[in-house]
């Protein structure tokens, strides 16, 4: 949820026109309550200071960071009401535009800003006019350039988003799309072998290549020195959404799908592809910086084909969901946790549900191949899965499966 809602800050900025803020993964969500409320517009600048030096920010930073904040955005009247007095406003904006810009900061310079934290009937919280003019406007004035508007909420707003705690290690700023995205592997048990479908995204393609997938088997007794190998069974073009336009104009990404089938008792232990643009040189290997893309076991999975969308006969559809896991019946069980991010509560806060049922052994899909398979039925929209089994004192598990990238057909 932490890598979440940085990220939301750093794409809302892009989305209305801001500059790119490089984003840094790995946050940790907080296990109790922060403090009860932000800063509050009725409190003294004393105040407004103190909290932002506590988390890492100078009076200089603040005035430019509230700067950055309020380029877009409001007061809402239903929140603050001694603020916004006009009832007939849902929102009463910081400045005229709806872009990330720096009309907050021109208009506050010109004595023709809007903002009620500002000029509002209510003296008592005109907190962003008691900011600004802190300094007597020094910040104000050199945010006017809309360049060094754009690079110091650049650096601010990165900074707040990367304070963590004491420990916590975020990876590299990513500024720019990948090379190379892999989507997640799919399993399925299918006439006596394990199918395997996955995809590669290339930011650049050439028109004249030919992909291949090439796969290590954990028994190294089925595949080449080499690896085996399947062709890219199809492509399309990546659309780009307005957003991912903005983020890498120009660009037409293409993904290529890939089909394999691999012999259940050898496995699968780790996949690349080899990118061969047919001009004599040698193929370019895309293998996760050498390490392959590991497939940590296949001794449990969500069986893709197996599972299905059931028309139910009040007309709502569930998911039937069947893992399957290599053992026999008598001594084999499962679990599965889901994630909803939606939350039921009316009132904060508004935690997801998490909920871990029990598998059922599935009828219609007995045992084969040394698989027994289990089955649940989903009635919410899911997202992320986490599966655990047990099966003759082994247990195995697989942790955040992306079912909500899976596509289920309905009978």
């Amino acid at each position: 949820v932490a890598d979440t809602i940085a990220l939301g800050a750093v794409v809302s900025v892009a989305a209305c026109r801001g500059p790119i803020i490089p984003y840094s993964a790995g946050q940790v969500d907080a296990t109790v309550p922060g403090p009860a409320t932000v800063p509050e517009p009725q409190q003294p600048l004393a105040s407004h200071i103190e909290s932002f030096r506590q988390h890492g920010f100078n009076q200089t930073e603040m005035i430019a960071l509230v700067a950055c904040g309020h380029t877009f955005g409001g007061v809402r009247q239903a929140d603050f009401p001694l603020i916004v007095t006009d009832n007939t406003i849902d929102v009463d904006t910081f400045d005229t535009t709806p872009a990330f810009d720096n009309t907050i900061v021109s208009q506050y310079l010109q004595s023709t800003t809007q903002n009620v934290l500002v000029v509002g009937p209510n003296v008592t919280t005109q907190s962003d006019l008691w900011i600004f003019s802190s300094d007597e406007n020094v910040t104000m004035q050199n945010l006017l350039s809309p360049d060094t508007f754009a690079t110091t909420c650049t650096d601010l707003i990165q900074r707040m988003v990367n304070t963590v705690p004491n420990g916590v290690n975020l990876t590299d700023p990513i500024a720019e799309p990948f090379d190379y995205v892999v989507s997640e592997p799919f399993f399925s048990y299918q006439d006596s072998a394990l199918f395997m479908t996955t995809s590669l995204q290339v930011l650049t393609p050439n028109e004249s290549s030919t992909i291949t997938m090439l796969w290590a088997d954990r028994e190294g007794s089925c595949c080449p020195f080499t690896g085996c190998s399947v062709p890219s069974s199809s492509s399309r073009e990546v659309f780009f959404s307005p957003l991912a336009q903005l983020l890498a104009p120009g660009l037409t990404p293409e993904i290529y799908f890939f089909n394999a089938t691999i012999n259940a008792t050898c496995s699968i232990s780790d996949f690349w592809f080899e990118i061969n643009v047919n001009i004599g040189s040698e193929p370019l290997v895309v293998d996760n910086g050498g390490g392959g893309f590991v497939i940590e076991q296949t001794s449990l999975f969500v069986d893709v084909l197996r599972s299905e969308g059931i028309l139910l006969p009040t007309f709502s559809e569930v998911l039937k969901v069947v893992v399957a896991v290599r053992g026999d019946a008598a001594s084999t069980s499962a679990s599965m946790t889901v994630f909803d991010p939606r939350s039921t509560a009316s009132a904060p806060p508004f935690t997801p549900i998490i909920t871990t049922t029990v598998l059922q052994l599935d009828d219609s899909n007995p045992l084969e191949g040394g698989f027994t398979f289990f089955t649940a039925n989903l009635s919410a929209p899911v997202t992320f899965l986490d599966l655990t089994a047990n099966s003759g004192g082994v247990t195995y598990t697989q942790e955040n499966f992306d079912f909500g990238s899976v596509v289920v057909t309905s009978d």
